[in-house]
């Protein structure tokens, strides 16, 4: 799924990450946009992942949620402005849960101009 590429890389470069990489990531239902990602879930980062806190583990599906509606009635709607906003809300959310510090590229969000994704 494209929407996956981001963490398929981080998984490929670091070995740690092919045992006990537990990361949720929501997508729209094409597989090819996230909206929002729990980040790393490795037992080391037990205190600072919201895998393991119900509250912000909730929240931040809620929001994904939120995310993800705003962005297919704006493309319903033929709103660009309205999802390009989406997709830097979604790029910001994903890169502050970005504990494995996988890489945020801009193919992931392809209505984004490269200055807006940098």
């Amino acid at each position: 799924m494209a929407g996956l590429s981001i963490w398929k890389a981080a998984h490929e470069r670091d070995p740690r990450y092919s045992v006990g990489l537990s990361t949720t990531v929501v997508l729209d239902p094409e597989g090819t946009t996230p909206f929002g990602t729990s980040g790393c879930g490795h037992q080391g980062e037990l205190g600072t992942a919201i895998n393991y806190d119900a509250t912000r583990f909730l929240q931040y599906l809620k929001e994904s949620r939120q995310r993800y509606l705003r962005s297919r009635n704006a493309q319903r709607e033929n709103n660009q402005q309205i999802v390009r906003r989406v997709e830097l809300e979604s790029m910001a959310q994903l890169r502050k849960a970005n504990i494995c510090k996988c890489e945020v590229k801009k193919e992931v969000f392809p209505s984004l101009p490269a200055s807006e994704s940098e």
